[in-house]
């Protein structure tokens, strides 16, 4: 394949029960395409995306919005979520594709993030992990914890 990858693929399609069988992967989800996890690119990082298994890919990122959930003080990233959203590939690409990833995928992806979308600005979600720990430390210093 080209250099031209999907935002994410995953093991098996996102939209009905079809597997591919054969270990080739569904490009966003729902097209499946001839490359197998071994043939994705360093900037794709494994984590369960909509329900399966797949790869999300860290460039190409016009937008990164970090959601902490201070409800539950016990789990650092369980209900958080980040909303990434990845830049049109080109200008005849109405829509760029917006995915939601959850939990303990959050850091990790930031990490690679950075790597791999430089451009992209991350100081509010940054700002926003770093108020989850602050807040997660004050509960357990607290001694409200269990």
């Amino acid at each position: 394949m080209s250099g031209d990858y999907a935002d994410y693929y995953t093991k098996s399609s996102i939209f009905s029960s079809l597997d591919s069988g054969t270990g080739c992967l569904f490009a966003n989800g729902r097209d499946p395409v001839r490359l197998s996890a071994g043939d994705l690119p360093r900037w794709f990082l494994p984590m369960r995306i909509y329900g399966t298994d797949g790869f999300v890919s860290a460039k190409g990122i016009a937008a990164i919005s970090y959601h902490p959930s201070l409800v539950s003080p016990m789990h650092l990233f369980r209900d958080d979520s980040l909303v990434v959203r990845y830049a049109p590939r080109d200008s005849a690409e109405k829509r760029s594709t917006r995915i939601v990833l959850w939990g303990a995928s959050i850091v990790p992806f930031l990490q690679l993030a950075k790597a791999y979308s430089p451009k992209c600005d991350m100081t509010q979600a940054e700002k926003e992990l770093r108020r989850k720990m602050d807040f997660l430390s004050s509960f357990i210093s607290s001694g409200e914890a269990p």
